[in-house]
Protein backbone atom coordinates (compact mmCIF):
# COMPACT_ATOMS: atom_id res chain seq x y z
CA UNK A 1 0.00 0.00 0.00
CA UNK A 2 1.33 3.29 -0.77
CA UNK A 3 2.52 5.23 2.34
CA UNK A 4 3.20 9.26 2.60
CA UNK A 5 6.52 8.86 0.67
CA UNK A 6 4.83 7.40 -2.18
CA UNK A 7 2.20 9.42 -2.03
CA UNK A 8 3.90 12.35 -1.98
CA UNK A 9 6.17 11.54 -5.05
CA UNK A 10 3.03 11.14 -6.80
CA UNK A 11 1.47 14.80 -5.96
CA UNK A 12 5.42 16.02 -7.63
CA UNK A 13 4.43 14.06 -11.02
CA UNK A 14 0.85 15.81 -11.01
CA UNK A 15 2.30 19.21 -10.20
CA UNK A 16 3.77 20.19 -14.27
CA UNK A 17 -0.26 19.47 -14.19
CA UNK A 18 -0.75 22.76 -12.39
CA UNK A 19 -1.36 26.07 -14.38
CA UNK A 20 0.16 29.70 -12.62
CA UNK A 21 -1.45 32.67 -12.58
CA UNK A 22 0.73 34.55 -15.35
CA UNK A 23 -0.10 31.13 -18.09
CA UNK A 24 -3.66 31.40 -16.92
CA UNK A 25 -3.75 35.25 -18.42
CA UNK A 26 -2.14 34.70 -21.37
CA UNK A 27 -2.46 31.12 -22.96
CA UNK A 28 -5.08 29.59 -20.75
CA UNK A 29 -4.39 25.29 -20.46
CA UNK A 30 -7.67 23.39 -19.59
CA UNK A 31 -7.28 19.77 -18.21
CA UNK A 32 -8.87 16.95 -19.46
CA UNK A 33 -9.58 13.81 -18.09
CA UNK A 34 -10.09 10.51 -19.71
CA UNK A 35 -11.09 7.26 -18.32
CA UNK A 36 -9.89 4.60 -20.21
CA UNK A 37 -11.07 1.59 -17.77
CA UNK A 38 -14.58 0.03 -18.67
CA UNK A 39 -14.36 -1.01 -14.55
CA UNK A 40 -13.17 1.76 -12.54
CA UNK A 41 -12.87 1.89 -8.72
CA UNK A 42 -16.41 1.13 -6.80
CA UNK A 43 -16.19 5.20 -5.95
CA UNK A 44 -15.29 7.16 -8.97
CA UNK A 45 -17.05 10.04 -10.26
CA UNK A 46 -19.98 9.79 -13.12
CA UNK A 47 -19.11 9.81 -17.10
CA UNK A 48 -21.20 13.13 -16.92
CA UNK A 49 -19.31 14.44 -13.95
CA UNK A 50 -16.16 14.33 -16.37
CA UNK A 51 -17.93 15.82 -19.35
CA UNK A 52 -18.94 18.06 -17.41
CA UNK A 53 -15.75 19.42 -16.30
CA UNK A 54 -14.02 18.60 -19.68
CA UNK A 55 -17.11 21.08 -20.89
CA UNK A 56 -16.31 23.78 -18.35
CA UNK A 57 -13.68 25.09 -18.94
CA UNK A 58 -10.94 24.39 -15.71
CA UNK A 59 -7.42 24.34 -14.76
CA UNK A 60 -5.42 22.96 -12.02
CA UNK A 61 -4.04 26.20 -9.71
CA UNK A 62 -2.62 23.35 -6.97
CA UNK A 63 -2.14 20.33 -6.03
CA UNK A 64 -2.18 19.56 -2.52
CA UNK A 65 -1.60 16.15 0.46
CA UNK A 66 -2.64 15.56 3.50
CA UNK A 67 -1.60 12.37 4.72
CA UNK A 68 -2.09 9.35 1.88
CA UNK A 69 -5.09 12.00 0.43
CA UNK A 70 -3.95 13.61 -3.02
CA UNK A 71 -6.63 16.45 -3.36
CA UNK A 72 -6.49 18.70 -7.15
CA UNK A 73 -8.05 22.19 -6.50
CA UNK A 74 -9.67 23.21 -10.61
CA UNK A 75 -10.78 26.66 -11.20
CA UNK A 76 -12.98 27.77 -13.45
CA UNK A 77 -11.29 29.99 -16.53
CA UNK A 78 -12.21 33.41 -15.99
CA UNK A 79 -12.79 34.41 -19.65
CA UNK A 80 -15.25 31.30 -19.39
CA UNK A 81 -17.04 32.32 -16.68
CA UNK A 82 -17.16 35.52 -18.22
CA UNK A 83 -19.06 33.76 -21.46
CA UNK A 84 -20.98 31.51 -19.21
CA UNK A 85 -22.49 34.35 -17.46
CA UNK A 86 -23.04 36.36 -20.45
CA UNK A 87 -24.96 33.60 -22.26
CA UNK A 88 -27.44 33.14 -18.85
CA UNK A 89 -27.84 37.02 -19.15
CA UNK A 90 -29.04 36.39 -22.47
CA UNK A 91 -31.60 34.15 -21.58
CA UNK A 92 -32.71 35.79 -18.72
CA UNK A 93 -33.65 38.98 -21.11
CA UNK A 94 -35.19 37.54 -24.32
CA UNK A 95 -36.42 40.51 -25.92
CA UNK A 96 -35.86 42.49 -23.81
CA UNK A 97 -37.86 41.28 -20.61
CA UNK A 98 -36.90 39.59 -17.60
CA UNK A 99 -38.02 36.09 -17.95
CA UNK A 100 -35.62 34.76 -14.95
CA UNK A 101 -37.75 32.68 -12.53
CA UNK A 102 -37.92 33.95 -8.80
CA UNK A 103 -36.01 31.89 -6.39
CA UNK A 104 -38.09 29.43 -4.34
CA UNK A 105 -37.39 28.70 -1.09
CA UNK A 106 -34.72 26.66 -0.22
CA UNK A 107 -35.48 23.59 0.72
CA UNK A 108 -34.63 21.76 4.40
CA UNK A 109 -31.80 19.34 4.57
CA UNK A 110 -32.55 16.06 5.93
CA UNK A 111 -29.98 14.58 7.77
CA UNK A 112 -28.77 12.72 4.63
CA UNK A 113 -28.60 15.91 2.66
CA UNK A 114 -26.48 17.52 5.39
CA UNK A 115 -23.98 14.77 5.47
CA UNK A 116 -23.58 14.61 2.05
CA UNK A 117 -23.71 18.42 1.37
CA UNK A 118 -20.83 19.51 -1.01
CA UNK A 119 -19.99 15.83 -0.98
CA UNK A 120 -20.93 14.07 -4.23
CA UNK A 121 -22.75 16.72 -5.44
CA UNK A 122 -24.32 17.09 -9.38
CA UNK A 123 -21.18 18.92 -11.20
CA UNK A 124 -22.75 20.62 -14.06
CA UNK A 125 -19.28 22.86 -15.21
CA UNK A 126 -20.76 25.77 -14.33
CA UNK A 127 -19.08 25.88 -10.05
CA UNK A 128 -16.05 28.53 -10.15
CA UNK A 129 -14.21 25.62 -8.21
CA UNK A 130 -13.71 21.94 -7.95
CA UNK A 131 -11.85 19.19 -5.75
CA UNK A 132 -10.80 16.25 -7.27
CA UNK A 133 -9.62 13.87 -4.29
CA UNK A 134 -7.19 10.81 -5.25
CA UNK A 135 -6.91 7.96 -2.57
CA UNK A 136 -4.38 5.11 -3.52
CA UNK A 137 -5.37 2.38 -2.11
CA UNK A 138 -3.61 -0.55 -1.74
CA UNK A 139 -2.38 -0.41 -5.22
CA UNK A 140 -3.30 2.98 -6.39
CA UNK A 141 -0.64 5.21 -8.33
CA UNK A 142 0.22 8.17 -10.32
CA UNK A 143 2.42 7.95 -13.43
CA UNK A 144 3.57 9.94 -16.38
CA UNK A 145 5.17 9.14 -19.55
CA UNK A 146 8.44 9.58 -18.05
CA UNK A 147 8.31 8.93 -14.57
CA UNK A 148 6.21 4.99 -14.11
CA UNK A 149 6.77 4.63 -9.87
CA UNK A 150 7.39 1.38 -8.29
CA UNK A 151 5.74 -0.12 -5.63
CA UNK A 152 6.50 -3.16 -3.49
CA UNK A 153 3.72 -5.00 -5.22
CA UNK A 154 3.64 -3.16 -8.70
CA UNK A 155 7.14 -3.01 -11.34
CA UNK A 156 8.58 -0.03 -12.92
CA UNK A 157 8.82 -1.10 -15.97
CA UNK A 158 5.76 -0.79 -16.72
CA UNK A 159 4.74 0.95 -20.07
CA UNK A 160 2.28 4.20 -20.22
CA UNK A 161 -0.27 4.31 -19.21
CA UNK A 162 0.26 1.14 -16.71
CA UNK A 163 -2.31 -1.65 -16.76
CA UNK A 164 -5.69 -0.67 -14.99
CA UNK A 165 -4.94 2.76 -15.71
CA UNK A 166 -8.82 4.31 -14.44
CA UNK A 167 -8.36 8.37 -15.19
CA UNK A 168 -5.61 10.20 -17.26
CA UNK A 169 -5.73 13.77 -16.73
CA UNK A 170 -4.27 16.25 -19.53
CA UNK A 171 -3.24 19.85 -20.12
CA UNK A 172 -2.34 20.95 -23.63
CA UNK A 173 0.51 22.94 -24.24
CA UNK A 174 0.10 23.99 -27.54
CA UNK A 175 3.03 23.21 -29.94
CA UNK A 176 5.13 21.53 -27.21
CA UNK A 177 2.85 19.08 -26.77
CA UNK A 178 0.66 18.19 -23.45
CA UNK A 179 1.78 17.18 -19.96
CA UNK A 180 -0.11 13.86 -19.19
CA UNK A 181 -0.20 11.55 -15.59
CA UNK A 182 -2.51 8.93 -15.16
CA UNK A 183 -4.02 6.95 -11.87
CA UNK A 184 -3.86 3.43 -12.21
CA UNK A 185 -4.90 1.06 -9.75
CA UNK A 186 -5.06 -3.23 -10.34
CA UNK A 187 -7.17 -3.95 -7.40
CA UNK A 188 -9.95 -1.23 -7.46
CA UNK A 189 -9.52 -0.58 -4.10
CA UNK A 190 -8.84 3.55 -4.76
CA UNK A 191 -11.41 5.88 -5.15
CA UNK A 192 -11.80 9.79 -6.89
CA UNK A 193 -14.19 11.90 -5.79
CA UNK A 194 -15.10 15.35 -6.74
CA UNK A 195 -16.74 18.09 -4.84
CA UNK A 196 -17.93 21.83 -5.34
CA UNK A 197 -15.24 24.42 -3.44
CA UNK A 198 -17.47 27.57 -2.34
CA UNK A 199 -15.67 30.82 -2.44
CA UNK A 200 -12.53 29.55 -4.42
CA UNK A 201 -9.66 31.61 -3.43
CA UNK A 202 -8.84 33.52 -6.96
CA UNK A 203 -4.80 33.75 -5.36
CA UNK A 204 -4.10 30.56 -5.92
CA UNK A 205 -6.11 28.55 -3.81
CA UNK A 206 -4.06 27.73 -1.25
CA UNK A 207 -5.85 27.73 1.46
CA UNK A 208 -8.69 25.47 0.77
CA UNK A 209 -7.48 22.69 3.10
CA UNK A 210 -10.33 22.89 5.87
CA UNK A 211 -12.80 22.56 2.62
CA UNK A 212 -11.42 19.12 1.16
CA UNK A 213 -13.81 16.76 2.74
CA UNK A 214 -11.51 13.99 2.83
CA UNK A 215 -8.87 16.02 4.44
CA UNK A 216 -11.16 17.06 7.68
CA UNK A 217 -11.48 13.49 8.89
CA UNK A 218 -7.48 12.96 9.14
CA UNK A 219 -5.22 14.15 11.90
CA UNK A 220 -2.10 16.10 11.32
CA UNK A 221 -0.04 15.29 8.30
CA UNK A 222 3.09 13.00 9.66
CA UNK A 223 5.28 14.92 7.56
CA UNK A 224 4.64 18.52 8.07
CA UNK A 225 3.59 17.99 12.03
CA UNK A 226 6.76 16.10 13.00
CA UNK A 227 8.92 18.89 10.22
CA UNK A 228 7.40 21.98 12.45
CA UNK A 229 7.71 20.11 16.10
CA UNK A 230 12.13 19.23 15.04
CA UNK A 231 12.20 22.80 13.73
CA UNK A 232 10.36 24.54 17.13
CA UNK A 233 11.60 21.30 19.37
CA UNK A 234 13.04 23.36 23.05
CA UNK A 235 12.00 26.60 21.61
CA UNK A 236 11.73 29.52 23.83
CA UNK A 237 10.65 32.35 21.86
CA UNK A 238 7.90 30.05 20.36
CA UNK A 239 4.29 31.48 20.96
CA UNK A 240 2.14 30.25 23.40
CA UNK A 241 -0.24 27.69 22.69
CA UNK A 242 1.44 27.19 19.16
CA UNK A 243 3.64 24.63 19.52
CA UNK A 244 2.75 21.35 18.35
CA UNK A 245 1.16 18.76 21.09
CA UNK A 246 2.01 15.66 18.80
CA UNK A 247 5.04 15.03 21.32
CA UNK A 248 2.50 15.07 24.35
CA UNK A 249 -0.48 13.30 22.47
CA UNK A 250 2.03 10.13 21.60
CA UNK A 251 2.93 10.17 25.48
CA UNK A 252 1.91 7.75 28.20
CA UNK A 253 -1.07 6.05 25.63
CA UNK A 254 -2.67 2.97 26.91
CA UNK A 255 -2.88 1.93 23.36
CA UNK A 256 0.48 0.39 21.19
CA UNK A 257 2.67 2.57 19.94
CA UNK A 258 2.71 1.28 16.51
CA UNK A 259 -1.75 0.89 16.76
CA UNK A 260 -1.48 4.70 17.76
CA UNK A 261 0.59 5.50 14.55
CA UNK A 262 -1.37 3.77 11.87
CA UNK A 263 -4.42 5.06 13.19
CA UNK A 264 -4.56 7.81 10.74
CA UNK A 265 -7.64 10.15 12.96
CA UNK A 266 -5.40 9.36 15.93
CA UNK A 267 -2.31 11.66 16.40
CA UNK A 268 -1.00 11.81 12.76
CA UNK A 269 -1.64 10.46 9.44
CA UNK A 270 -0.07 9.26 6.86
CA UNK A 271 2.23 6.66 8.39
CA UNK A 272 1.73 2.80 6.99
CA UNK A 273 2.99 -0.31 7.92
CA UNK A 274 7.01 0.06 6.33
CA UNK A 275 7.06 3.53 7.67
CA UNK A 276 5.89 2.22 11.45
CA UNK A 277 8.81 -0.02 11.54
CA UNK A 278 11.35 2.11 10.41
CA UNK A 279 10.47 4.36 12.55
CA UNK A 280 10.50 2.29 15.59
CA UNK A 281 13.32 0.24 14.86
CA UNK A 282 15.60 3.25 14.26
CA UNK A 283 14.25 4.44 17.88
CA UNK A 284 14.75 1.28 19.50
CA UNK A 285 11.06 0.72 20.40
CA UNK A 286 8.77 -2.19 20.65
CA UNK A 287 6.12 -1.73 18.41
CA UNK A 288 3.66 -3.17 20.72
CA UNK A 289 4.92 -0.75 23.79
CA UNK A 290 2.13 1.38 26.00
CA UNK A 291 2.91 4.29 27.85
CA UNK A 292 5.82 5.85 26.31
CA UNK A 293 7.90 8.18 28.05
CA UNK A 294 8.64 12.12 26.69
CA UNK A 295 12.07 11.25 25.77
CA UNK A 296 10.82 7.91 23.98
CA UNK A 297 8.00 10.21 22.17
CA UNK A 298 10.72 12.83 21.33
CA UNK A 299 12.54 10.12 19.46
CA UNK A 300 9.79 8.85 17.48
CA UNK A 301 8.92 11.87 15.92
CA UNK A 302 12.62 13.20 15.59
CA UNK A 303 13.02 9.89 13.61
CA UNK A 304 9.56 10.09 11.98
CA UNK A 305 10.63 13.48 10.21
CA UNK A 306 14.12 11.73 9.20
CA UNK A 307 12.39 8.61 7.65
CA UNK A 308 9.35 11.03 6.18
CA UNK A 309 11.73 13.09 5.12
CA UNK A 310 14.69 11.48 3.74
CA UNK A 311 12.27 8.68 2.00
CA UNK A 312 10.30 11.62 -0.17
CA UNK A 313 14.19 12.84 -0.99
CA UNK A 314 14.66 9.82 -2.61
CA UNK A 315 11.67 8.71 -4.18
CA UNK A 316 11.61 12.26 -6.08
CA UNK A 317 15.26 11.84 -6.63
CA UNK A 318 14.55 8.09 -8.07
CA UNK A 319 17.36 6.73 -5.78
CA UNK A 320 17.19 3.28 -3.08
CA UNK A 321 16.71 3.95 0.46
CA UNK A 322 19.54 4.52 3.11
CA UNK A 323 21.20 1.15 2.58
CA UNK A 324 21.35 0.35 6.59
CA UNK A 325 17.22 0.29 6.40
CA UNK A 326 14.90 -2.15 7.27
CA UNK A 327 12.73 -1.51 4.36
CA UNK A 328 15.41 -3.18 1.94
CA UNK A 329 15.28 -6.97 4.22
CA UNK A 330 11.41 -6.71 5.46
CA UNK A 331 9.79 -7.74 2.12
CA UNK A 332 12.26 -10.83 1.97
CA UNK A 333 10.62 -13.38 4.16
CA UNK A 334 7.37 -12.59 2.99
CA UNK A 335 6.10 -12.06 6.56
CA UNK A 336 7.67 -14.69 8.34
CA UNK A 337 10.31 -15.33 10.63
CA UNK A 338 13.36 -17.14 9.16
CA UNK A 339 17.37 -16.32 9.26
CA UNK A 340 17.12 -12.92 8.13
CA UNK A 341 19.29 -10.19 9.52
CA UNK A 342 19.54 -6.34 9.70
CA UNK A 343 22.55 -4.65 8.32
CA UNK A 344 24.35 -5.28 11.56
CA UNK A 345 23.86 -8.78 12.05
CA UNK A 346 21.00 -8.61 14.04
CA UNK A 347 17.96 -11.03 13.78
CA UNK A 348 14.79 -9.87 12.49
CA UNK A 349 11.90 -11.47 13.59
CA UNK A 350 7.88 -10.84 12.54
CA UNK A 351 4.77 -10.64 14.45
CA UNK A 352 1.32 -9.23 14.49
CA UNK A 353 1.51 -5.66 15.88
CA UNK A 354 -1.22 -2.86 14.96
CA UNK A 355 -3.10 -5.29 12.75
CA UNK A 356 -0.54 -5.56 10.51
CA UNK A 357 2.77 -7.87 10.18
CA UNK A 358 5.98 -5.79 11.69
CA UNK A 359 8.70 -6.45 11.27
CA UNK A 360 11.29 -6.54 14.46
CA UNK A 361 14.71 -6.47 15.58
CA UNK A 362 13.94 -7.85 18.99
CA UNK A 363 18.27 -7.33 20.05
CA UNK A 364 17.39 -3.55 20.32
CA UNK A 365 13.35 -3.29 20.51
CA UNK A 366 12.86 -4.96 23.60
CA UNK A 367 9.15 -4.17 24.97
CA UNK A 368 9.34 -2.93 28.71
CA UNK A 369 6.07 -3.88 31.47
CA UNK A 370 4.35 -0.32 32.32
CA UNK A 371 1.00 -0.45 33.69
CA UNK A 372 -0.59 3.44 34.20
CA UNK A 373 2.36 4.85 33.07
CA UNK A 374 4.63 3.72 35.84
CA UNK A 375 7.36 1.24 36.03
CA UNK A 376 9.76 -0.21 38.34
CA UNK A 377 12.30 1.98 39.14
CA UNK A 378 15.51 1.00 38.87
CA UNK A 379 18.40 3.70 38.66
CA UNK A 380 18.37 3.67 34.62
CA UNK A 381 14.62 4.36 35.14
CA UNK A 382 15.01 7.24 37.98
CA UNK A 383 17.65 9.02 35.74
CA UNK A 384 15.39 8.46 32.82
CA UNK A 385 12.45 9.83 34.44
CA UNK A 386 14.54 13.18 35.95
CA UNK A 387 15.56 13.61 32.00
CA UNK A 388 11.52 13.22 31.46
CA UNK A 389 11.24 16.51 34.12
CA UNK A 390 13.59 18.37 31.90
CA UNK A 391 12.27 17.68 28.31
CA UNK A 392 8.76 18.38 29.57
CA UNK A 393 9.66 21.70 30.46
CA UNK A 394 11.86 22.01 27.40
CA UNK A 395 9.00 20.83 25.02
CA UNK A 396 5.53 20.62 26.69
CA UNK A 397 5.35 24.10 28.28
CA UNK A 398 5.72 26.99 26.00
CA UNK A 399 7.70 29.69 27.41
CA UNK A 400 6.90 33.40 27.08
CA UNK A 401 9.17 36.08 25.89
Amino acid sequence: MPELPEVENFRQILLPLVVCRQEMALSPQRITIQCPSPVPPKSFPSQDVIDSINNGGYVVINVLRKGKVICMVLQKLLSRRRDDATTNLQKKNIGGKNNAKKPSAKRKLSPEDANEKNVNKSITGDEQGLLLSLHMGMTGRISSPGNIPGLESLSDKDTYPPPHTHMILSRDIGDSGKIEAAFSDPRRFGSVSVHVIENLDMAGGKDVSDQIPEFEELAEDALQASKTYCEQRGCDDCERGKQPRIAENLTNQRKGIKALLLDQRAVVSGVGNWVADEILYRSGIHPDQTFLTIVESDRVIQEMNYVLSTAVDCLNARKDFPKEWLFHRRWRSGGSAGTIKDFHGKNISFLQSGGRSSAVVLGIQKKKARTNGRMEKSGKQVKEMQVNKIMRKNILIPMVC
